[in-house]
């Protein structure tokens, strides 16, 4: 069986001298195109102006009417894309996602945004039932605490299950009463 070949990378022209491209920021003997700007001596190498810029212009380190991407304030590096406050995106493509599993009992309601604005009322006793009931299983909330039993009707209509709300839990006060509180002596 042959081994497979890494892809060929794209060799650029390169030139005699050996410049500073202000979008890759490396040192390189590549083509480049140099801004006509006055007092700017930003330079482009080939690599960069055919991949990041396309669709603006074709290379052509010839050209002396040639304004710097920085000098337009279209230049898409990620310190020119910062200073004017626009997300970098990458030449190299999106980052790999990682996903994650979380069980249902241990994600929050605070986690999704349908739920941060949902405020549900308390489970009130409306429907009296005159029919054999069956135990149907546990409701909880999104913090994963019981808040009623769900019962469903003996004939084995699943599609509608009742729910009787968990009898409030009484306080326990724990600690010492203070004298500063004034409760009494």
């Amino acid at each position: 069986m042959r081994k497979k070949k890494a892809p060929r990378r794209i060799e650029w022209a390169e030139g005699p001298v050996e410049h500073y491209c202000h979008q890759c920021r490396t040192k390189t003997f590549r083509l480049f195109m140099d801004c006509a700007s006055e007092g700017c001596n930003m330079k482009y190498c080939v690599k960069c102006v055919n991949t990041r810029y396309p669709t603006v212009l074709s290379f052509d380190e010839t050209r002396d009417d040639f304004y710097c991407f920085r000098c337009t304030d279209t230049c898409n590096c990620d310190i020119c894309c910062g200073k004017r406050g626009e997300t970098y995106i990458s030449s190299r493509g999106p980052s790999k996602l990682t996903t994650t599993f979380k069980p249902a009992h241990l994600v929050s309601c605070r986690s999704g945004k349908i739920m941060t604005s949902t405020k549900l009322p308390p489970l009130t006793v409306d429907t009296q039932i005159s029919q054999p009931m069956v135990y149907w299983g546990a409701i909880y909330n999104c913090g994963g605490e019981v808040i009623a039993k769900g019962y469903v009707t003996s004939a084995g209509d699943d599609d509608v299950i009742f729910a009787r709300p968990l009898p409030p839990k009484s306080r326990v006060f724990i600690g010492e009463v203070q004298a500063d509180w004034g409760l009494g002596s």
